[in-house]
């Protein structure tokens, strides 16, 4: 009995059939963070709503397992090719990441989520936009956009979960917006010195 028992426990036993439950399977996680100028308002606490997207997005990653793929999206670099990243290197990014880019549109951000989501490597697919949705963000044209959007996953075999997490508190006063040009009437400006 004993040689049969040892015999056993040195043996690697080959299962067929196993399948991984839908809960431990990993998936492909694409982030889409909005970095524009807007989120670098200010709350009552004055905690800034890039901060409190930073939070957000770090509370998300101690739930995810090191076998998901993890991309992120800045919506500053939507032009930029989107590569997988590990948990601890997404961390790293996080914190370089400041509120310095222009408005930018929903569908955009969308568009550019589900193309990185349909390069991903594992079936599940999931979609997470995170921003403060100014007002700009939300016009007719990107409403549109993200209905056009719509049909296309519709479309897709494999299609991805996309979540919403809005940080800050809406106020009227604050638009998605940037400054691109300054222009002065003054023949010279200097440092320090005021205009005449």
């Amino acid at each position: 009995m004993i040689p049969i028992l040892l015999a056993y426990c040195l043996a690697r036993p080959v299962l067929t059939g196993f399948r991984v439950l839908p809960g431990d399977a990993p998936r492909t996680v694409v982030i889409v963070l909005d970095d524009s100028q807007s989120m670098a308002a200010r709350d009552a606490s004055g905690v800034t709503r890039m901060e409190m997207a930073k939070q957000s997005v770090e509370q998300f990653l101690e739930s995810l397992s090191r076998r998901d793929e993890l991309m992120l999206i800045r919506s500053s670099q939507l032009s930029s090719p989107v590569s997988s990243a590990g948990i601890q290197e997404t961390r790293e990014t996080l914190r370089e990441i400041r509120a310095k880019s222009g408005p930018v549109a929903l569908g955009d951000l969308l568009r550019a989520a589900v193309e990185a989501a349909e390069q991903g490597v594992y079936p599940q697919r999931q979609i997470i936009v995170v921003g403060d949705f100014a007002s700009d963000t939300l016009d007719d044209a990107s409403m549109g956009a993200v209905s056009s959007l719509s049909g296309n996953l519709e479309e897709m075999s494999m299609r991805p979960a996309i979540g919403f997490l809005k940080v800050g508190e809406q106020t009227q006063q604050l638009a998605n917006l940037s400054v691109d040009t300054i222009e002065s009437n003054a023949a010279a400006v200097v440092a320090g010195r005021g205009g005449s």
